[in-house]
């Protein structure tokens, strides 16, 4: 069995994702066990490219949270759903919430010379972060739905902690947001126009993979 930092993964809590990925169109995940993580490595149909490990894109742990900076608090899928269109919103960073874990991994035939496009995967329900109908208007809800890799799902990762949505014809200047800046539980994750880098308020569209 899989072991993080003297801590055991339920056998039955991992079959149940492999099931989960398995039938979002992803091959058997290859499970690499290195001194202090485990990556996962994916193919979804030649979309998800594994062979560029950093740490903006796929050599993240199963226990990385996505932390925004402005609240110390972490994304989760609603209530733990695991069915398409759950919300995603912030919540208290928890260690044995399986609703906060997160894997960003980069696309195939990124465009030379740019930045990965990235897809941001629950580990939890298998699903991805998603814009509905690939709309990057200010105040579009997040949400998770079943992978595809199609633009709806596709990100970067500014140099600021930004991500930034991606559409057919590139950047949009569009970036992941908390609603009103609020600092409480349950706020929800949304698009907005993205802030200058020396924004005061540019901490609600810091985000941070943590352990």
């Amino acid at each position: 069995m899989p072991h993080i930092v003297g801590r055991c993964f339920e056998e039955t809590a991992l079959h149940t994702t492999r099931a989960r990925l398995t039938a979002a169109g992803y091959e058997e995940p290859l499970l690499t066990h290195t001194t202090n993580l485990i990556e996962i490595s994916l193919t979804l149909g030649g979309i998800i490219n594994d062979a560029q490990h950093d740490q903006t894109s796929i050599a993240v742990a199963w226990r990385r949270k996505m932390r925004v900076q402005h609240s110390g608090k972490c994304m989760r899928v609603f209530g733990g759903s695991h069915v398409d269109n759950a919300l995603i919103q912030q919540a208290p960073c928890s260690i044995s919430s399986n609703a906060q874990r997160w894997v960003a991994m980069p696309l195939v035939n990124n465009p030379v010379g740019s930045d990965p496009r990235l897809v941001i995967m629950n580990v939890n329900s298998g699903k991805c972060l998603d814009r509905p109908w690939g709309a990057v208007a200010d105040h579009t809800v997040l949400q998770q739905f079943t992978c595809h890799g199609n633009v709806e799902q596709q990100f970067r990762r500014r140099p600021t902690g930004q991500y930034e949505a991606m559409t057919a014809n590139g950047a949009s200047n569009q970036c992941l947001d908390i609603a009103g800046e609020s600092l409480a539980d349950g706020a929800t994750l949304q698009m907005f126009q993205c802030k200058a880098a020396n924004a005061p308020s540019i901490g609600n569209q810091v985000f941070s993979m943590v352990f």
